[in-house]
């Protein structure tokens, strides 16, 4: 654990999703309330693929929370509709298009982790989702990139759903083969 979360001696360490209501720099002050070091938000609404990039006074703001509030990591939970191991063209097109977006997001505000559901197979398999999910993460994570890091989160499993497996996980982030950049969120 101590290589995923930098400078943590002892134990994993525990957060809390909070809403950006108002603004996203809320959620850090709410986190401060909460004695919360660690946070996880939506850089934007997470059921619409409608996008926007932050601009230079919401940046300043989030930035100027995080310092005061002395939050220790932030993180971003990528949209639900992203599909990073959908078999139809389109729709992983458009999935790659907007994890690369959160992440870019992300990066601008200085958030530490991008948290991604690995998707599903849906009408494939899973030897055929676990491989077009890895094909996907090489789209978007760049290998001289050092930024923020692509957490991938554990699931239940319903219906065609990755990420319910460990063993899942560690395939998918092992052929990635970016370890610097990628990691895992348990939920």
């Amino acid at each position: 654990m101590n290589d995923i979360i930098p400078g943590n001696n002892s134990c994993p360490l525990i957060g809390a999703h909070f809403s950006v209501a108002g603004g996203l720099e809320n959620a850090l002050y709410t986190a401060r309330d909460l004695d919360c070091p660690v946070v996880q938000i939506f850089t934007k609404n997470a059921r619409t693929w409608k996008d926007a990039m932050p601009d230079e006074a919401a940046v300043s703001r989030f930035k100027k929370a995080r310092k005061e509030a002395r939050v220790r990591f932030v993180l971003s939970h990528a949209s639900y509709l992203i599909n990073i191991a959908a078999p139809e063209n389109d729709k992983r097109a458009k999935s790659v298009s907007a994890l690369a977006s959160e992440m870019r997001r992300s990066a601008r505000l200085g958030v530490d982790y991008v948290v991604l559901h690995p998707g599903a197979f849906t009408s494939s398999d899973e030897p055929t989702g676990i491989r077009t999910a890895i094909d996907s993460l090489r789209r978007v994570l760049q290998p001289a990139d050092p930024g923020t890091r692509l957490l991938i989160e554990t699931t239940a499993g319903q219906g065609t759903c990755l990420g319910h497996s460990f063993e899942q996980i560690a395939e998918i982030l092992e052929k990635t083969a970016l370890p610097e950049q990628t990691g895992v969120c348990m939920d």
